[in-house]
């Protein structure tokens, strides 16, 4: 799985300077992995290998990949580098910046301690689809109350809670646009835990984003904290963002694409 620490934008990131430096992946030296081991999460996500996946089909024993993704090893020894290429060229079929999410999105959700992707049956994802669900009725916000309160007020139509996928359940769903409303309220007064929230918020998007390219997603967020840019930087998959429900209200009604009676 890619680890926590690498955000989803840094990932991206990544993937497009590697695009470039390899021609379009055409052409692999090992001074790409050498200069930069970090790269080597991009390729290994690309591939849909686990850690331990990729450690086997080299054939080395080498316990330093998770050092090598995250930039605790800023360079790698050219002997390495040419034993990582010479399967990262074998295998490496699919550069698609659409295949490297998906698949980080597949090993976010392995290792996610619910139920192995591999075991996806539909009996176990109905099962989770119903917990979640029913742990979700039980623990409304106040900050979904008041917008739950608002979108009926105004006889918007939408859907709370709601399963678009069977993994995938999102806050509020809007279906004549259709709209998809994430929702997040942070309290917390440390930097580092608000940056945590919102990779977890901006990991919902991408992987709503991935797989329903053509619904808007946005998010509420209230904030005791300002947003700084990274913060926003972060939140790129969505089309919008607001800080008040008030303001997310506002714009719906004075959008042409929610017919109000």
């Amino acid at each position: 799985m890619p680890p926590t620490s690498v955000t989803t934008n840094k990932l991206i990131n990544d993937y497009k300077e590697l695009k470039e430096l390899t021609e379009n992946f055409t052409n692999l030296q090992s001074n790409v992995l050498e200069n930069k081991p970090s790269y080597l999460l991009v390729f290994r996500l690309m591939l849909g290998l686990s850690q331990n996946e990729l450690e086997k089909a080299i054939g080395l024993n080498s316990k330093n990949i998770s050092k090598y993704e995250l930039g605790k090893i800023k360079k790698m020894r050219k002997k390495t580098a040419e034993r990582f290429l010479r399967i990262i060229r074998k295998k490496l079929s699919n550069t698609s910046k659409s295949n490297l999410i998906n698949n980080a999105i597949r090993m976010q959700n392995e290792s996610s301690g619910w139920f192995k992707a591999n075991n996806d049956t539909s009996k176990a994802l109905e099962a989770r689809r119903k917990s979640a669900i029913k742990t979700l009725s039980k623990s409304k916000t106040q900050q979904e109350n008041v917008l739950e309160t608002l979108l009926i007020k105004h006889n918007i139509k939408y859907k709370r809670n709601y399963p678009i996928r069977n993994n995938i359940i999102v806050d509020f769903y809007i279906p004549e646009i259709p709209l998809i409303i994430e929702c997040k309220k942070l309290t917390t007064a440390k930097p580092q835990g608000q940056r945590r929230k919102i990779m977890e918020l901006a990991y919902q998007a991408y992987r709503i984003r991935y797989l329903y390219p053509k619904y808007k997603i946005i998010a509420l967020i209230e904030t005791k904290l300002p947003l700084r840019k990274r913060d926003i930087d972060e939140l790129v998959p969505f089309d919008k963002i607001f800080k008040s429900t008030d303001s997310l209200i506002m714009w719906l009604l004075q959008s042409t694409e929610v017919s109000m009676p």
